[in-house]
């Protein structure tokens, strides 16, 4: 990664290019207007998942912002999830009820992590995580969880290169992902 890129908390400023990240690291297309600004709304919230006091910006030596992370601890997690997917059905017609928990109190969850196109291969995306581990490492959590994708070999060998081990399986967004985790 260049020396120019600095990792900062995110700010309700913040609002767009949370949720340019959440949308890709999700994989998903936010292009409808209204529900561009229903998402603006949701991330401006404190009390969501995907909300930017949970977020973290990679940002250029200009301030451009260029990847993201979204990461929190699980005490709250089922009152936080339900009120993000209440919001989301309501704009997409899509339930998650079926999901499996992502997380649970006492460990510290990377939910979304993101790095626009033109930036990726710079370690940026290594950078965040590694920011991510040690905000993990203040907080009294047991474990750092995340989610990845058995067909995802790059991500799953960036994630074995800083410490996560295999753990398990969820059942997220209708497809089956590889529990990751390290305990601390």
């Amino acid at each position: 990664m260049k020396n120019d890129v600095v990792i900062r908390k995110a700010t309700t400023d913040d609002a767009s290019f949370i949720v340019w990240g959440m949308a890709a690291a999700l994989e998903m297309e936010i292009s409808d207007p209204v529900q561009h600004a229903v998402f603006m709304d949701l991330v401006k919230c404190d009390d969501v998942l995907y909300s930017w006091t949970h977020s973290f910006v990679a940002c250029l030596s200009d301030g451009s912002p260029v990847g993201l992370l979204i990461a929190y601890e699980g005490t709250h997690y089922r009152e936080m999830r339900k009120k993000t997917f209440d919001i989301i059905r309501n704009i997409i017609g899509t339930s998650f009820d079926a999901m499996d928990d992502e997380t649970r109190a006492g460990e510290y969850y990377i939910d979304s992590l993101a790095v626009i196109p033109a930036m990726r291969g710079r370690g940026i995306g290594t950078a965040l995580l590694r920011y991510g581990i040690a905000h993990a490492r203040h907080m009294a959590v047991k474990e750092i969880v995340l989610a990845v994708s058995p067909d995802n070999q790059k991500a799953q060998r960036l994630y074995r290169s800083l410490g996560f081990r295999e753990g398990g399986t969820l059942h997220i967004f209708g497809e089956d992902y590889w529990r990751w985790s390290i305990k601390m």
